[in-house]
């Protein structure tokens, strides 16, 4: 009997050495599975006008009216029409309004496999888009690009508009934002806003408007949605809020000379015409333009004294 148990032993041992080698590489193909980002996607529903979007894998859906919503997942595109207005649902209840004109990209969508935080990389190339995280309650990320700008948000609350090709204003209404330049970086808190400028240094401002009306809590997005919905017949009081018109009050006595924009034409070709900034132009004539590279020829523009 003694002489049987070390052959025993002998075959029984490698047996178990390779069962355990078989159980170490499961784990480790486990956790790394376990650890992997999974992708994610949005609900994109149409408040106002028409919006196009561009899928990754295969071209452009046929225009968006009022009322009908799509999934959207990483690599996938969005661009409002003049005067629409759109809303993008997450998966934690995060929202991004988008106004008219806006031309969004979502380079990368995805959630942390054990936190469930949300990674989200975009880019508004024109336009205007609205941030709102109002109930999340795990950390969130939102990396927003701009042709100038990169802007950080962990924050709840956040507007950036495109001013055009060189100009990007990003303005804070609660948290926080970390809005870089190149090397240039500055954090900015709520109730302050910074314009960032090509080639010039950052600086911070009180916010020149107030925080918009929230929209009403939303749900996270559980099912494919309907693309025929009954569209809205019209926008809620809180929608017409998310990006209010702008206009300059004038100074009883101001006089303004009418320019008509010909074809080619900038606000930074007109401004040089009168001796002023493209800004000062914009801001004289915001309640009929969306955004300073909206002009088109033959509308009517203020030109405001120097």
């Amino acid at each position: 009997m003694s002489t049987t148990k070390p052959r025993r032993q002998a075959v029984v041992s490698p047996l178990l050495v390779i069962l355990a080698i078989i159980a170490v590489i499961g784990a480790v193909r486990w956790l790394g599975e376990r650890n992997r980002p999974l992708p994610t996607n949005a609900n994109l529903t149409v408040l106002q006008g028409q919006v196009v979007v561009t899928r990754a894998d295969a071209g452009s859906d046929p225009p968006m009216e009022p009322g009908q919503s799509t999934k959207l997942q990483s690599a996938d595109e969005i661009q409002i029409s003049q005067g629409g207005a759109a809303q993008l649902l997450f998966a934690g209840g995060e929202t991004v309004a988008l106004s008219s004109n806006s031309h969004l990209s979502i380079l990368d969508l995805q959630r942390q496999p054990m936190s469930r935080n949300l990674l989200a990389s975009l880019y508004l190339d024109q336009g205007e888009m609205l941030l709102d995280a109002p109930s999340s309650v795990r950390p969130m990320t939102f990396d927003i690009g701009t042709r100038v700008a990169s802007i950080k948000s962990s924050g709840q609350l956040l507007r950036i508009r495109v001013l055009d090709k060189t100009h990007t204003q990003a303005i804070v209404f609660e948290g926080k934002a970390e809005v870089s330049m190149g090397d240039q970086v500055m954090e900015v808190k709520a109730g302050r806003e910074v314009t960032v400028e090509l080639g010039q240094a950052l600086s911070d401002q009180p916010a020149s408007e107030s925080a918009p009306t929230r929209a009403p809590e939303a749900t996270a997005p559980t099912g494919t949605a309907e693309p025929d919905a009954e569209p809205k017949a019209t926008l809620e009081d809180w929608e017409k809020t998310m990006f209010p018109s702008i206009t300059t009050p004038t100074i009883p006595g101001d006089e303004y000379e009418t320019y008509t924009v010909q074809k080619g034409d900038t606000l930074s070709s007109i401004g040089r015409k009168y001796g002023l900034t493209w800004k000062q132009i914009y801001e004289a004539n915001r309640s009929v333009l969306p955004s300073p590279e909206s002009i088109q020829p033959g509308q009517k523009l203020r030109i405001p004294e120097p």
